[in-house]
């Protein structure tokens, strides 16, 4: 009997009615196995967009956090005067810290295309 049929014969439901603790023991489950979240869900009869959704919320895959250190990026093209060098510090939402170092020339273009770049994201 797979967790559905388990839900169902308990609350009279299926697993529409699952609650945020069923959807936890499914993920820890899957957790467990050594299926892909697809074939967990096949063969436990769960919607699959809604699993991908609760495994999000309660076990978070190691590749979507945040990475814990960058490496620089050193342009050998550029050889930068520290004279005319300005530090840019972004603070992101998710607490991630991103520190340029960009010649004064630069820094307007540089603003620029990070702005751009946010205005396409959203």
């Amino acid at each position: 009997m797979n967790v559905a049929e388990k839900n169902k014969r308990k609350s009279g439901s299926s697993e529409a009615a699952f609650g945020a603790k069923e959807w936890r023991d499914c993920c820890l489950t899957w957790k467990k196995s050594s299926l892909s979240k697809a074939q967990f869900c096949k063969a436990q009869g769960l919607d699959v967009k809604k699993f991908y959704y609760w495994c999000r919320q309660f076990c978070p895959e190691k590749n979507e956090a945040a990475p814990t250190h960058f490496v620089p990026i050193v342009s050998p093209e550029e050889s930068m005067d520290k004279n005319t060098c300005i530090s840019l510090v972004l603070l992101l939402p998710n607490q991630t810290q991103l520190t340029f170092q960009v010649a004064e020339e630069r820094l307007v273009a540089l603003v620029k295309e990070l702005s751009d770049a946010a205005a396409v994201i959203r």
